[in-house]
């Protein structure tokens, strides 16, 4: 990747979104929302940003949440559960409900799972 891509600042396992169960209440808005990250393919990847989930940095090049840093996430099979969207959104556990209330800077998804409670 280094040599192939020389100024990919990381990369990073796709997330999939082909199996998210209905009963997660912001479904909808999480496919519409992931499906743009799986249009730019570029062999075994596709160029999209990579923010707070799992990613290998480039060495040396620091940590870099910009959208216009160039990374890459990877195709299937190296393609990951996101556990959060698949829990039935109308029984949180007492773990998602001590979360969502303890959280102090809540991540996008953190945010509309409140809304949709």
């Amino acid at each position: 990747m280094t040599v192939e891509k020389p100024f990919a600042l990381k990369v990073g396992p796709s997330l999939s979104i082909d199996d998210i169960p209905d009963h997660f209440a912001n479904k909808a808005e999480v496919i519409r929302h992931e499906q743009k990250f799986w249009e730019q393919r570029d062999g075994d990847k596709y160029r999209a940003p990579i923010d707070t989930t799992f990613a290998l940095y480039r060495p040396l090049s620091g940590l870099n949440r910009s959208r216009a840093a160039e990374a890459y996430r990877l195709a299937p099979p190296y393609s990951l559960r996101h556990l959060p969207w698949y829990e039935d959104s109308a029984c949180p556990t007492e773990e998602e409900l001590f979360y969502r209330n303890a959280c102090i800077r809540p991540t996008m998804w953190t945010y509309a799972s409140n809304k949709s409670v």
